[in-house]
């Protein structure tokens, strides 16, 4: 039943008490949806209710029966019947036989992260599991994880000079890419006065403690403690800043960016760059390699959240789910955050499941159901760092727990956040973590007078994660997205990218959706599912792009390959 005849059932049963109060006819139908009872079961439930139960009700409630021989509905009254029903639910449910799952026993087994506190009980228990059928048919895309095992998380255990060495030798080592990529015999030092240029490798920095955006006049360039005693120096550039290996009329700068510079120091207390030198890549992505079977396949990509601001049904991914079972991808990868933490019925507490139920019932029964129905699909599941059913709630973040509490499908494959896979032999990286939109807010755009092609926003910012060879190049993290990212420093070495680039890099965004090829690498943001959208994907056999060798291959692949930004229908 639709809305708008709800609320006129609802105002036809109860008369102008609910008619006439807008807060009181939508708890009404709050009532009517959690439930799922109709305006005519509303109207029975209250009128037992008020009649046998007078004396649950509140204070404020109880006097003004007192003086009008009846019980006005009042926002109080229907709290105390919503209360009413639960506990008449709840003892049916006893009564037949049926217990709810422990709480404390799921609160253990999710970390203590679920659970009563904060987000109320649940009418019924959620349903039991149904035994899935052995499954015995083959995968129709071959997924394997890129460096399974060697993941280690540890949190909180840090000093600060363990995270000191860390950001050291991040400069450390994009130096030493430089050094050999064009052939240097040494590096100087920004801090050095000297009467020549020469080329440093540093961390850009803000001299601004307010954490405000980077300014041309806040720049500092932070050395390594071997490359220049770990001091930071401004930093300014010289009329005719050029940048080599590239034509664009911008070049970005954003805090942690690492960057090799062209210039010197003249003696007046900070370092002039007359030019900017692009840092070696990666790799390019391997090819899948040469089998008598195909490597092509297609696949879903879509990322939470999952459900609108507006309520916890899950709607845009049965909507999803639908679509797939009818057209029958190889690949479903799911990106959460599955039940997040920044809902706003869950920030308020407005909500009377655990967030393990809501997982249970919302996410993994749906699941089920379609792999059941797409049987040969591989199921990619890959947490968010505002997930209230992970152990983690830090960036990098360990993969969701494979035991029975979540109730996902066994055939299911859990992926760390951010994660490297292959899919037929083609290698296709992901996180959760909104980067793009964050580069974006902390951007700042040097103007380029020498070069004349257009800077593409888009393309720049995907090109950034490539180049810096990390999956969140920023530090520190602004304070307005830290809670987003929570980033482990501890933990860097498992946010690189490498050792080659990846074939296709999945970075989804608040941003407008996009797919370009930057470097050989198809960059796909599918955005949020939420908002109804989502990626199909789908490769061809590379036996064709082998064949041409070269640098060109990728180029042949990709033009051969399709990328479709796609909607959900009633969206």
């Amino acid at each position: 039943m639709d809305e708008r005849t709800l609320r006129k059932d609802l105002a036809a049963q109860f008369g102008a008490d609910v008619k006439d109060h807008n807060d009181v006819m939508q708890e009404c139908v709050t009532l009517c949806n959690l439930f799922r009872m109709s305006a005519d079961d509303l109207f029975i439930a209250w009128e037992s209710f008020d009649s046998s139960n007078s004396n649950s009700l509140s204070s404020s409630t109880s006097s003004v029966r007192a003086k009008t021989g009846r019980t006005q509905i009042t926002i109080s009254a229907l709290r105390d019947l919503k209360a009413h029903i639960h506990r008449e639910r709840e003892r049916k449910a006893e009564e037949e036989g049926h217990h709810r799952p422990n709480a404390a026993a799921a609160r253990r087994s999710l970390g203590g992260r679920v659970g009563k506190t904060g987000l109320g009980t649940m009418g019924a228990p959620p349903p039991e599991r149904a035994r899935e059928p052995p499954v015995a048919v083959r995968p129709r895309v071959e997924v394997r994880e890129v460096g399974e095992g060697q993941r280690h998380y540890r949190y909180m255990y840090g000093k600060i000079s363990q995270r000191a060495e860390i950001l050291d030798d991040i400069i450390d080592d994009m130096s030493e890419f430089v050094r050999a990529h064009y052939g240097l015999e040494e590096l100087g030092d920004p801090a050095s006065v000297t009467d020549e240029e020469v080329v440093v490798v540093g961390r850009v920095c803000s001299d601004a403690d307010t954490g405000a955006k980077l300014t041309e006049s806040s720049l500092l360039l932070e050395s390594s403690r071997i490359g220049g005693s770990g001091m930071r120096t401004p930093l300014k550039f010289e009329p005719g800043f050029s940048v080599r290996g590239r034509n664009e009329n911008g070049f970005g700068l954003f805090p942690g960016q690492i960057v090799a510079l062209r210039g010197k120091n003249g003696g007046g207390g900070w370092f002039s760059a007359s030019e900017a030198l692009e840092l070696p890549g990666l790799p390019e992505p391997p090819l899948p390699p040469t089998s008598s079977s195909s490597t092509s396949f297609n696949a879903v990509i879509a990322c939470g959240p999952f459900t609108p601001d507006g309520d916890l049904l899950y709607a845009p991914l049965e909507q999803l789910l639908a679509e797939v079972s009818r057209s029958k991808p190889g690949v479903l990868l799911l990106l959460g955050p599955f039940i997040d933490s920044n809902h706003p019925l869950i920030r308020k507490g407005d909500v009377d499941h655990t967030p393990l139920e809501i997982f249970q019932r919302r996410i993994a029964a749906p699941l089920r159901g379609c792999l059941q129905a797409n049987p040969g699909m591989s199921l990619v599941i890959v947490p968010g760092v505002r997930d209230l059913v992970s152990f983690h709630a830090a960036f990098p973040q360990a993969a969701l727990s494979e035991t029975e509490d979540l109730q996902l499908p066994k055939a299911a494959i859990h992926l760390s956040n951010p994660c490297t896979m292959t899919m037929n032999g083609v290698t296709l990286s992901a996180t959760s973590v909104d980067v793009l939109f964050h580069l974006r807010k902390e951007e700042f755009i040097k103007r380029v007078d020498v070069a004349s092609t257009p800077l593409d926003p888009m393309a720049s910012l995907a090109a950034h994660v490539l180049s810096q060879r990390s999956f969140y190049p920023i530090f520190p993290p602004s304070k307005d997205g830290s809670s987003d990212v929570n980033l482990d420093v501890l933990h860097y070495d498992l946010i690189r990218l490498g050792p080659a680039a990846p074939a296709i890099l999945v970075l989804p965004s608040l941003l407008k959706q996009f797919h370009k090829v930057v470097n050989d690498t198809m960059v796909i943001n599918p955005s949020f599912l939420s908002r109804g959208h989502y990626a199909w994907l789908e490769c061809p056999d590379a036996t064709f792009a082998q064949a041409t060798g070269g640098k060109t291959a990728w180029e042949v692949f990709w033009k051969n390959a399709t990328v479709d930004l796609r909607r959900l229908p009633t969206q």
